[in-house]
């Protein structure tokens, strides 16, 4: 991840991750059209079976369950920079679908990022758009709108809660080791 500044590459070569459903991606497409321009190549990674419907027919496509092992991701990430790819488009949805390949992405590609949320909208990754960034991100953790207060008391009261069963769980064993060596010596008797 190379553009945390707001300047922009000339981007000809986009990789889209369908991190999310793909009606969001489906949705998104049009729109990324738009702000990279008619002559940038869409390339696609994905889970999924097909290709989304509004996906041009140009590019190429990648699937995650090709790419299993580290050799094969480390095949596939050198096919990539060699692509030319200078932005990434991830679908960031709140469905844990391919999380762990999209921020893998985002941190070995040295290209702009850009997040698509659940309504197709998006936004760049970087300074100038800090804020959009933070609002999603808390969100996504709970912490916006009128569940907030709640989240953060879950989050104060965690401590005590784990500090009960702790509590709770080391009582529970201490009076099984005691009843178990007071019980051995009646049974050698015996």
């Amino acid at each position: 991840m190379r553009y945390l500044t707001p300047s922009y590459p000339e981007f000809r070569r986009v990789l889209l991750v369908e991190s999310g459903p793909r009606a969001v991606l489906e949705t998104a497409i049009p729109r990324l059209s738009n702000v990279f321009g008619q002559h940038a190549t869409l390339d696609l990674i994905t889970c999924y079976a097909g290709r989304p419907s509004t996906l041009p027919e140009r590019g190429s496509i990648w699937r995650t369950e090709d790419h299993r092992s580290g050799q094969d991701r480390g095949r596939l990430l050198r096919e990539i920079k060699a692509s030319g790819a200078t932005a990434v488009a991830i679908v960031c949805s709140g469905h844990p679908v391919m999380t762990s390949w999209k921020w893998w992405l985002v941190w070995q590609l040295p290209v702009k990022v850009l997040v698509i949320n659940e309504n197709g909208d998006c936004f760049w990754l970087d300074t100038a758009h800090i804020a959009s960034a933070r609002r999603m991100a808390l969100v996504r953790l709970g912490l916006s709108g009128e569940l907030a207060g709640r989240t953060l008391w879950r989050i104060a009261l965690f401590p005590f809660g784990m500090a009960c069963l702790l509590i709770y769980a080391s009582v529970v064993h201490v009076q099984r080791w005691f009843r178990l060596a007071l019980a051995s010596p009646a049974r050698e008797r015996s």
